[in-house]
């Protein structure tokens, strides 16, 4: 459990290492796919601005995090220029994605299922995500659950794994956290980079951890299917040439 925790995607690598295909390779475009990337210099990316440290807004106004840095290797790789769209949470920075206003979503897990409910086109997985339960001390139980809006582990929790769960959503992990804290709910979910530094900040060093492997997931990022399908087969190559990020 500790090492799933402290790397979730060690195994992942590992495996990568020994017996995956070569990474690094010279990145081969057709000609049609070089006139996108030579007709369209920039490419509107949407975003989950509170998902620290994998996705978020730092103090710049800026996109930051995990998936922003596979972001630049994209672009190193590609030549494709990304304009990274502003939101104030992740269910306003779906809406802009799923209406149209951006060509990609930065992280979506891979799931099919969960793509088509949101008219995305998936990526191959970039990420292994753990997810971890939060409880205050003394308490393990697990009825009532805490996570922001919108996000995957209800989705996969309620309608797909049938779980009992009752769910509530506030608008931040924090708030989530504070929940818990306060005794509104018995546990928040979140992912384990995330844990790792939510349980080093004084307020929540006292909370209580347990692995979710049933939640865990694969993230990757996602393709408008109103975007030209140039777009989503140069991120593929990109991804696939990439080491691990």
């Amino acid at each position: 459990d500790e090492l799933q925790i402290t790397d979730p995607s060690f195994g992942a690598e590992l495996y990568e290492k020994y017996y995956g295909r070569g990474r690094g390779t010279v990145l081969m475009l057709t000609p049609a796919e070089k006139d996108y990337i030579l007709q369209h210099s920039v490419v509107r990316v949407a975003y989950d601005p509170l998902w620290y440290p994998i996705s978020y807004r730092d103090n710049n106004g800026q996109f930051a995090g995990a998936m922003a840095k596979i972001y630049e290797k994209i672009a190193e790789r590609t030549g494709l220029q990304f304009e990274f769209e502003p939101a104030d949470n992740f269910s306003e920075a779906l809406s802009s994605f799923e209406e149209g206003r951006t060509e990609l979503l930065a992280e979506l897990p891979y799931d099919f299922l969960w793509a088509d409910k949101h008219k995305a086109s998936l990526t191959i997985p970039c990420q292994n995500i753990s997810i971890v339960a939060a409880f205050r001390p003394g308490n393990m139980r697990m009825h009532t659950v805490a996570v922001p809006p919108d996000y995957y582990q209800q989705y996969l929790s309620e309608t797909i794994r049938k779980d009992s769960y009752e769910f509530h959503n506030y608008r931040t992990s924090e708030g989530c956290l504070d929940a818990v804290l306060n005794g509104e709910v018995d546990c928040a979910l979140l992912n384990s980079y995330q844990m790792e530094y939510y349980r080093k900040l004084n307020k929540y060093n006292g909370m209580s951890f347990r692995v979710m492997p049933a939640l865990g997931y694969r993230l990757g990022t996602a393709v408008s299917r109103q975007a030209d399908p140039r777009l989503r087969s140069i991120i593929m190559k990109a991804l696939e040439g990439m080491g691990s990020a």
